[in-house]
């Protein structure tokens, strides 16, 4: 006998030992039903004689003998106290007994049977780790989902006072706008899951041109002057220090024509 016979033989004796288990706990809860098991006086009655034993007719003379029953009873306490016990018993009837636990299987021995039959399989002795699956799935709580990005990607005091000036502006006009730090998703390597959210413009400041694994996504269309982070499009800032308040005027009317915003006169 071959591996993948001892395979199939392995198959179907577990699956002999499941059939079997629940037959037995069919037939066990089969035999605490009362509905299709009628009392002796049923059955010698009169009424039981004439009418064909369907189960729809035995359990009309299970419920007429329980009227007799109860009716022939003096003492109204026991009538009502045969009629709960009555009741319990049916509704333990409708319920199975607890299930077996399945005979327990020799992993060592399945395992060496599926890389005999199945070489090429990969098998883990230990339950891999979702730790990073469950990070990955959490972090666009971390990103928010405002589709507006302005993305600081340098750390001198002028560059952050002016982003958060832009910030503001932005959110007076109730532009949904989110403020993120570059150089964390740099370090952290995560440009493919930013790439992957529904981000409608990305606003960077000129560090961007310093992140060696996000200049590999960066994508630029010449004949647009346009450029893309992957498929997003992409307007970074110029230098900090290079805006006087007519070329801010002008970045503030180039926002608002990306934005459909109404411009400054």
């Amino acid at each position: 006998m071959n591996a993948y016979e001892e395979l199939l033989l392995l198959i179907k004796e577990m699956k002999r030992s499941l059939v079997s288990q629940r037959d037995r706990r069919f037939y066990a809860s089969f035999k605490q039903t009362t509905l299709f098991a009628p009392t002796p006086t049923a059955l010698t009655s009169p009424v039981s004689k004439q009418i064909s034993p369907t189960p729809s007719n035995l359990a009309c003379v299970y419920q007429n003998n329980l009227k007799n029953r109860e009716c022939s009873t003096k003492n109204p306490q026991d009538a009502g106290a045969k009629r709960v016990a009555v009741q319990q018993q049916m509704d333990a009837s409708t319920h199975l007994e607890k299930r077996t636990p399945l005979q327990p299987t020799d992993a060592n021995a399945l395992r060496s049977l599926l890389q005999r039959t199945m070489p090429n399989m990969a098998l883990q002795k230990a339950i891999p780790n979702d730790d990073v699956a469950k990070q990955i799935a959490s972090r666009w709580q971390e990103y928010g989902e405002e589709p507006i990005v302005l993305l600081l990607c340098d750390k001198d005091e002028a560059t952050k006072t002016f982003c958060r000036n832009l910030f503001h502006a932005l959110k007076k006009q109730d532009v949904k706008v989110r403020a993120l730090i570059g150089h964390s998703i740099e370090i952290e390597n995560r440009w493919k899951f930013f790439v992957q959210q529904k981000i409608e413009l990305c606003i960077a400041t000129q560090g961007i041109w310093s992140y060696a694994t996000c200049k590999t996504l960066l994508k630029s269309m010449p004949a647009t002057h346009s450029l893309f982070l992957s498929h997003i499009p992409l307007f970074i800032l110029d230098p900090i220090a290079t805006y006087t308040p007519e070329k801010k005027k002008n970045l503030w009317n180039s926002l608002c024509t990306l934005l459909h915003l109404p411009s400054l006169q």
